[in-house]
């Protein structure tokens, strides 16, 4: 029984560690992208006869739209099924603005800030669970993510399915081999292939 008490506890201090980089990361997406656009914000009017600028800038201006309407779910996996812990944050595309009028965020400034909000959830995260579980993390070798030090690589094949749909053939089982096919291409192999 207190085994179990002690991994429900480490679970869910890393639930926990997840949900502070998903804040982390909405908190700086309002911050830094939470506007909306008011008036003209297309190209200067011209003067259909000269060809002339009616005037020198757009007439458009953009009002503080913080306060963001979000639901929130977490998810256990990845689209393929392997764990992989994550939140999915909806953003309703209205926001009151500080006039009383409720208007779309401005797409673009959201764009521009989409990755910087991701670095900063992940270091939160990974700073938490550093804090409260000890995890320690390294760059991977393909430089493209950070991971967990100390899981073996056996582990993460078992866990990952992306491992072993795209490892030599030769190393997979019959029935990995026929998950693979079907998954690769619709309806799987031949017949010869189903029957062992």
């Amino acid at each position: 029984m207190a085994e179990a008490e002690r991994l429900d506890a480490q679970a869910e201090a890393v639930w926990a560690a997840v949900r502070a980089g998903s804040a982390a990361a909405l908190e700086y997406l309002q911050d830094v992208a939470g506007y909306s656009r008011v008036g003209y914000h297309g190209a200067i009017p011209r003067d259909p006869e000269t060809g002339l600028p009616l005037t020198d800038h757009s007439t458009g201006r953009y009002v503080d739209a913080h306060e963001w309407i979000i639901a929130s779910f977490d998810q256990h996996t990845s689209r393929a099924g392997d764990p992989q812990l994550h939140i999915h944050n909806a953003v309703l595309n209205r926001v009151k603005c500080p006039d009383g009028e409720w208007r779309t965020l401005d797409s673009r400034a959201l764009f521009r800030a989409k990755d910087a909000a991701a670095a900063i959830g992940e270091r939160v995260m990974e700073e938490q669970l550093t804090r409260d579980l000890g995890v320690q993390w390294a760059t991977r070798e393909d430089g493209r993510s950070r991971e967990i030090v100390g899981i073996s690589e056996t582990a993460r094949e078992v866990f990952s399915s992306r491992r072993w749909r795209s490892g030599p053939v030769l190393r997979s089982s019959p029935q990995r081999l026929r998950l693979s096919m079907g998954t690769r291409h619709r309806g799987g192999p031949c017949s010869i292939w189903r029957s062992s």
